[in-house]
């Protein structure tokens, strides 16, 4: 399963070093430097913040659920997913593969 590999990646995953975000009132917009751009609604915007806040990742999940009014397997759910996208993306990177190098 994904999951896990995700749920520990949370811990050590960060904004990649080009990007910067500006909030809205509707949600965040993430800039990569290269004028690449994407807008984050609720309740992306809300883990993006979480995530580069270092939130805990059980408190994380239980804001998420409750600001959401789901559960928190169901915020699971949405924030791996985030997650993954945001990585794929290029808008993440994670520092394991950055010691690495």
């Amino acid at each position: 399963q994904a999951m896990p590999d995700l749920c520990a990646r949370a811990f050590r995953i960060r904004p990649a070093p080009r990007v910067t975000w500006v909030v809205e009132d509707s949600g965040l917009v993430l800039f990569d430097g290269d004028e690449r751009r994407s807008a984050l609604d609720t309740p992306e915007a809300a883990l993006w913040d979480l995530l580069c806040r270092g939130v805990p990742w059980a408190r994380l999940l239980r804001i998420l659920a409750a600001a959401e009014r789901i559960s928190e397997s169901g915020a699971e759910l949405l924030a791996s997913a985030a997650i993954a996208a945001w990585s794929r993306e290029g808008w993440l990177v994670d520092d394991r593969e950055a010691e690495r190098a």
